[in-house]
């Protein structure tokens, strides 16, 4: 018989993002995503960092995730803070895959991916799938990370992204800036490199689909 706490997949994941939550990342989440409103898409929820961001005008999220451990969590911790059944929050998840995704197309009006596309295994397709299920002049925002623009250190990030990509399946070496800039259905609004040093290995942007 099995005693005591289970560490879960998504506490090892809170416990490696928190000190980059509490430096960068929950300012870019709250906000990128606090004049949302209506109906929400986000593509590779994890276990639902971005929930507590979500503005009082969204009318519901949908979360689709290719891992069932991770959506059953993200669906326990939104239930205890307000999301979700009886007299919640309108939350509904999907277990899927973001190169495919199981809707019809212009059913959003945002599509929310952060730091989602260094880690699948087709990135040009999940943006262009994002761009699909978005509704005309709706708005695709990201927060991802990239290969820095200093040489030096995109000289690093190269040579170590085999090796990261081993435990975490996460590319550091990858163009995201140029994949988004690829689909020719979206079109940049804003765009902030940001992150430490001087290589800006992250990217927040907001495009808007035509």
């Amino acid at each position: 018989m099995r005693t005591g706490y289970q560490m879960t997949p998504g506490a090892f994941y809170d416990i490696f993002m928190w000190p980059l939550e509490r430096v960068w990342f929950s300012k870019w989440r709250r906000e990128l995503l606090s004049g949302l409103r209506g109906q929400v898409l986000e593509i590779g929820p994890g276990t639902g960092a971005n929930l507590r961001y979500y503005p009082e005008g969204i009318d519901c999220v949908t979360v689709i995730d290719p891992n069932r451990k991770m959506i059953a969590e993200l669906q326990r911790r939104a239930n205890g803070s307000g999301w979700g059944g009886k007299g919640g929050r309108c939350l509904r998840s999907r277990v899927g895959f973001g190169e495919m995704l199981p809707f019809p197309d212009s059913s959003f009006d945002n599509v929310v991916m952060t730091l989602i596309l260094c880690s699948v295994d087709g990135p040009n397709k999940v943006v262009s799938e994002a761009a699909r299920v978005l509704k005309a002049g709706g708005k695709l925002v990201l927060i991802e990370h990239q290969l820095p623009i200093s040489r030096m250190q995109a000289l690093l990030f190269k040579l170590a992204a085999p090796i990261w990509a081993i435990p975490s399946g996460c590319r550091l070496d990858r163009r995201t800036e140029s994949t988004i800039k690829a689909e020719p259905t979206l079109r940049l609004e804003k765009k902030w490199r940001k992150g430490p040093l001087l290589g800006w290995p992250f990217l927040v942007s907001v495009l808007r689909k035509v």
